[in-house]
């Protein structure tokens, strides 16, 4: 099969019933929230790492550094 041939996809019918999924916008904001929130720490810590670091009057030796 190339790339341009086409997949056969059985047709539905339309007396085939709705399919519902209780919370499916809830769990995709939860899912999306939670992995804007993953990837968002990673990049924040070391911005604001020197700025706690004066804060606090934390020397680099003292961290291990």
């Amino acid at each position: 099969m190339t790339m341009n041939e086409a997949t056969p996809v059985a047709p539905t019918s339309a007396a085939e019933p709705e399919v519902r999924v209780p919370h499916r916008w809830r769990n995709l904001g939860l899912i999306t929230g939670g992995s804007v929130i993953d990837s968002g720490d990673t990049s924040i810590v070391p911005t604001l790492f020197p700025t706690l670091q004066n804060v606090l009057h934390v020397q680099l030796s003292a961290l291990g550094i």
